[in-house]
């Protein structure tokens, strides 16, 4: 299982690794080539995927743009994120409105969830 966060083309400008993101490209130096908004806790590349995650879902970036965006996995947070050793889901825990961590799955491929704590209503 690898985590997210180690992508060393992936900048996250907060000091407590939240915040925006910065995409590098790959052996340039110095300004980011993208940057993307919004409020990260971590990324990763996964094939020619980027994939960065929120503190209530994820969000999927190809050459093309914008790949997939999950629906709402979390109440507030998510821990224990992973990219699955086949490579083709990533799974972790969010956080329910009870304070207890929920198991969820995501194919990468398909951005589809399963599991996860935050269920309409």
């Amino acid at each position: 299982m690898l985590p997210l966060r180690h992508d060393p083309l992936v900048h996250l400008r907060r000091a407590d690794g939240s915040g925006e993101a910065e995409v590098f490209e790959e052996g340039a130096e110095g300004c980011a080539a993208e940057e993307i908004g919004g409020w990260y806790d971590g990324a990763t590349r996964t094939g020619e995927l980027l994939v960065l995650l929120t503190p209530i879902d994820l969000h999927a970036i190809g050459a093309e743009g914008v790949r997939w965006w999950t629906k709402r996995d979390s109440w507030d947070g998510m821990r224990n994120v992973r990219v699955d050793s086949n490579g083709g889901v990533i799974k972790g825990e969010a956080l329910a409105l009870d304070d207890d961590w929920t198991p969820f799955e995501v194919d990468l491929r398909s951005g589809a969830v399963k599991g996860g704590s935050y269920l309409e209503h």
